[in-house]
């Protein structure tokens, strides 16, 4: 929603006045416009789901979070410390995987 709010209103009135439905509009001008966007709240979603995974072991999901849990229970850091590299290690990697989809998926001249 926040990616076609953005839209200039200006771009869809021309898109109107050369004589566009409001479907075409929509499908030819404001979703383009807005795909950028849509692609960042994607990836920033991705991201935060891999710290909410970690999180699963609470509910007996098991995950990364097991290796931090059983390292702070026993006093462990280096257990906690791979567990949190390895985590930002994916959450990094799963980031640069959605920036690459969202160079892919932008329209040209955007």
């Amino acid at each position: 929603m926040v990616g076609l709010q953005q839209v200039d209103q200006d771009v869809i009135e021309a898109g109107l006045g050369m004589g566009m439905t409001q479907r075409e509009v929509l499908w030819r001008i404001e979703l383009p416009l807005a795909v950028p966007v849509m692609l960042a709240g994607v990836r920033t979603a991705l991201v935060i789901n891999v710290g909410m995974a970690t999180l699963a072991f609470l509910i007996g999901g098991g995950g990364l979070g097991v290796a931090i849990r059983t390292g702070i229970q026993l006093s462990q850091n280096i257990v906690v410390l791979t567990g949190g590299i390895l985590t930002a290690l994916l959450a990094l990697s799963i980031d640069w995987l959605g920036g690459v989809a969202e160079r892919l998926l932008r329209p040209k001249g955007i």
